[in-house]
């Protein structure tokens, strides 16, 4: 097409070369531009897990990019041809980033998992003039401390939940005593998606307490801790994307926490999610966006740590009064809901509905280069620590919520990449850019829907290395079936194996919610693998109504 813009020049000027040569070189690069051809640009896209393959996914049906790297990828990533995966990038080495940016001729670098973000990595790239989409150290406080997050609310008039927060245990539990029960108790850093705990009686919540405070599970993250009321209603995810001065939302989505069927058993980071989100209507979302993300970004911009990336808000839907309370902030997009989008695609209104947040993926390759999978901080917490500690068989009323990470958890990030159609490339350099009012989304009509499979045990203990068959299988059985890899690794024969929690993401699109549930459930019945599990209803809420 390059070329046949540069014939239609040399058409329009004849065959008279001097002619030509006076041509003047901006039509040229007008023409070009027009033709989509002067602002292909080369991406990064950094994590490894179910989110930054649906976000490779979308990148790589993006007209403008010329390659996709992920670093460092995951096995899923690599075979399916989404990008090219750099498993021997340390991503928590800045300085190494950057200089594989400038070798490779990066143009936009896409920043998945929260820790990151946090330890500056967007910082580090826009000082050294890499286009970054992710923000800087100082804005990824709204998720890195939610006792930031809740100071930023007051100062601002953000409506969230009535809260204290605590460094002395005694205080803490003389506090909670006088509020009494259900009541949420929350570690104050990063802790995984796990840090959140709903305790329904004040035994419960003290020693939510103690085991931040005293024992001190979460490290550092639970040095702090913020003790807010327990709101009552339904839980959604809102996304937008932020430019530093402007926001725009996304389509809805609505994910599925609980472990169990019928929203029963203790969170996860995500079982499941579909979009669109009934629950999150149009005039809902343009409440959330007036009272909760406009002020946000004002409130940062004005502190002097302007926003630019997603922000994925965890939002309470009041039962008592029907609106809504900003729960916690995440600073990207969480997976599975992000797995749903990639699918649709017009960015019109709307929103994404709550998830909880899978964990980190590092990946360390052999010397055959072989992927070894991601071992996240999620195992770490739930199946050697934590677990030990919280579990529903110990306490079987207090419940882990979480927030969403990479990528929100996949689950939302991918029924909204799926359903994507606008350049996301464009997109997001446009968000880095500070260009946002220039651009609007489109998505695909229709719906989609991922189903989590998730190692049997999970979210506490599981088996790793497990054998997992017909994946590819799978993706042929429906149209418009996706599988995205959140926890595999290749074995020496060259099988899938499980290294993880959450597993699979099996993203679908159809005509209506029933027709992409139905397609998400005819490919799992082609996985063989014994070893997993899922849940058989996912978006029984909007297929309810």
């Amino acid at each position: 097409m390059k070329f046949m813009a540069l014939a239609i020049i040399g058409a329009s000027v004849g065959a008279d070369p001097l002619l030509f040569s006076t041509v003047s070189l901006q039509i040229m690069v007008l023409l070009l531009f027009l033709t989509g051809f002067a602002e292909r640009v080369v991406v990064l896209v950094v994590g490894g897990g179910g989110r930054e393959h649906a976000l490779c996914n979308a990148l790589q049906r993006s007209p403008s990019c010329d390659a996709i790297f992920c670093a460092p990828g995951n096995a899923g990533i690599s075979n399916s041809g989404d990008a090219t995966c750099i498993s021997d990038l340390d991503i928590s080495d800045n300085s190494a980033v950057i200089s594989f940016c400038r070798k490779w001729g990066v143009g936009l670098v896409v920043v998945g998992p929260e820790a990151p973000l946090v330890a500056g990595l967007a910082n580090e790239l826009v000082k050294a003039g890499i286009p970054t989409f992710g923000p800087s150290s100082e804005a990824a406080a709204l998720e890195g401390s939610k006792n930031f997050m809740k100071q930023l609310c007051d100062k601002y008039g953000i409506p969230t939940a009535k809260y204290q927060t605590f460094t002395d245990p005694s205080a803490a539990k003389a506090y909670i005593k006088q509020e009494g029960s259900p009541i949420v108790i929350k570690a104050d850093g990063l802790a995984a998606g796990k840090g959140v705990i709903v305790a329904m009686t004040l035994e419960e919540a003290y020693e939510a307490v103690d085991s931040m405070l005293v024992k001190g599970t979460f490290g550092s993250a639970g040095c702090r801790v913020i003790i807010e009321e327990f709101l009552e209603g339904e839980e959604a995810s809102f996304f937008a994307l932020v430019d530093g001065e402007n926001a725009i939302p996304l389509e809805s989505a609505q994910d599925h926490k609980r472990v169990g069927e019928d929203d029963t058993g203790p969170n996860t980071g995500g079982m499941g999610a579909y979009s669109p989100a009934p629950v999150l209507t149009k005039e809902l979302e343009s409440l959330v966006m007036e009272s909760i993300i406009f002020p946000t970004v004002k409130g940062m911009s004005k502190e002097g740590c302007k926003f630019v990336g997603v922000l994925y808000a965890g939002l309470m839907i009041e039962k008592k009064s029907g609106l809504p309370k900003l729960i916690e902030y995440n600073v990207r997009f969480g997976d599975p809901e992000c797995q749903v989008s990639e699918a649709q695609a017009v960015i019109k209104e709307n929103t994404i509905v709550q998830q909880t947040q899978q964990s980190a993926s590092v990946q360390t390759p052999s010397t055959q280069n072989k992927f070894q999978g991601p071992e996240s901080i999620e195992e770490d917490l739930f199946g050697e620590n934590v677990g030990r500690l919280f579990t529903v068989g110990r306490l079987p009323t207090m419940y882990w919520i979480g927030c969403i990470y990479t990528s929100m958890c996949f689950v939302i990030e991918t029924v909204l990449m799926v359903r994507l159609e606008s350049d996301l490339a464009q997109v997001l350099l446009a968000a880095s850019r500070g260009e946002l009012n220039n651009v609007s989304l489109k998505w695909s009509p229709g719906s989609a829907m991922v189903v989590v499979m998730a190692s049997k045990g999970y979210p506490g203990s599981y088996k790793k290395g497990t054998v997992i068959r017909n994946v590819e299988e799978a993706e042929l059985v429906a149209p418009q079936v996706k599988i995205f890899h959140a926890g595999t690794a290749l074995d020496s024969d060259g099988n899938y194996i499980a290294t993880g929690g959450r597993v699979l993401g099996i993203t679908t699109k159809g005509k209506d919610l029933a027709e992409a549930r139905d397609r998400a459930y005819q490919a799992i019945e082609v996985i063989n693998w014994p070893e997993g599990f899922f849940r058989r209803d996912i978006g029984w809420r909007a297929l309810r109504k």
